[in-house]
């Protein structure tokens, strides 16, 4: 099955509203609780209760590390709004030109850097100060930032207090589908070079191109991961799990360069003109052989396969399929000794995918070679 078609078969539209319901549950709780106590406050801040779950909104993020981050940004992004707005009322009342310049001056104050991820509280805020507290501008903003730290308070309690789990099995999906596309690419070019040559159908060639998207999903759904454990005090004993999922995504990133240049090398001997690319019809069936034994060695291996786990199983079906693919390669390799004396021509193109499916079981064997700093998991 194409890249493209496991693509669309396992979308994400499952894993994000199941993310998006945890997150959702969580925010409730965090709204209903802060307008509870909101009520139970005295004096003139009790007299804006509604602010209490807006605050509480505002750091209901994914991770907690995130609702960290983001109740700081937002208790600045309110102040602010709330001393523009109370900034136009002092000196020109609820007038249009005040409330046009609030709103002017609010959406510029989001360009910076530090409010950006709030920059829509900060007019808001300055609405909300100019449109209903007009009549009592000092209680009004006693009020507002009262409640709003309330609320925020209450928001970050529950995210530390009841924090998702990291999303270790998104990040999971996403890596077998990843892991299903290879093989199955790999299987397709397989049967192209067992067919009549060059190749009737040339679909499975656009199909190379397939692997980008699954490979920034992949990178998105690790990344959420491993920001989802920190700060998190449910994620100590996902660690590890997300350690192999990194790696495993590091793998098979590098395993769909390998296979794509390799398509791309049968695409020239196929149907490119002015190439000296040729590949020996003698060769075909070997490479052919080897090519399905390596798609279905990545298609046995588990994440801890693909990260090179130096403790994993020796024996099993993923290390039978390693080793048959490390003899059909071996079998391609005897060959090409064998044709020296030939001309290079006829062995060029083999040679370069033969280099290039020894790179690609060496990945499956050994795991990844070259690692993306920012998506390492930091140690516990």
């Amino acid at each position: 099955m194409s890249p493209r078609k496991l693509l669309s078969r396992a979308g994400s539209f499952p894993d994000d509203l199941r993310h998006r319901m945890r997150l959702a549950w969580r925010a409730g709780l965090a709204a209903a609780a802060a307008w509870y106590l909101a009520t139970l406050v005295p004096g003139v801040i009790g007299d804006y209760p509604y602010y209490a779950p807006m605050g509480a909104l505002l750091v209901c993020y994914p991770t907690v590390l995130d609702s960290l981050r983001q109740s700081l940004r937002a208790l600045s992004a309110t102040a602010a709004g709330v001393g523009l707005g109370a900034t136009a009322v002092y000196a020109a009342g609820a007038e249009w030109w005040g409330v046009a310049l609030a709103v002017v001056v609010g959406i510029g104050l989001g360009a910076v850097p530090y409010l950006s991820p709030q920059r829509d509280t900060v007019p808001l805020a300055a609405l909300f100060t100019i449109l209903v507290g007009a009549a009592d501008p000092t209680g009004f903003v006693a009020g507002y930032l009262g409640q709003t730290l309330l609320g925020v308070a209450v928001g970050i309690g529950v995210n530390v207090g009841l924090p998702p789990p990291p999303q270790n099995a998104r990040a999971a999906r996403t890596v077998a589908r990843l892991r299903a596309g290879i093989a199955g690419h790999l299987q397709e070019m397989a049967a192209v070079l067992a067919e009549q040559w060059p190749p009737e159908r040339e679909e499975w060639i656009r199909h190379r191109h397939d692997f980008e998207p699954m490979i920034d999903a992949t990178r998105d759904a690790v990344a959420a991961a491993d920001a989802g454990r920190r700060a998190n005090l449910r994620a100590r004993s996902y660690r590890m799990r997300g350690q192999q999922l990194y790696e495993a995504a590091q793998t098979l990133e590098q395993l769909a360069v390998l296979v794509r240049d390799i398509s791309t090398v049968l695409a020239q001997t196929a149907w490119a003109e002015r190439t000296v690319l040729v590949l020996d019809p003698e060769l075909r069936r070997p490479v052919a052989d080897a090519m399905s034994g390596l798609a279905r060695a990545i298609g046995s291996a588990d994440p801890h396969d693909l990260a090179g786990d130096p403790d994993g199983p020796a024996d099993g079906p993923h290390a039978t399929h390693l080793a048959a693919a490390w003899a059909a390669l071996g079998q391609v390799t005897e060959r090409l000794d064998g044709q020296r004396d030939a001309g290079w021509e006829d062995s060029l193109a083999a040679s370069g995918i033969v280099l290039h499916l020894r790179r690609c079981l060496d990945h499956v064997q050994s795991g990844p070679t070259v690692r993306t700093p920012e998506l390492h998991p930091e140690p516990a």
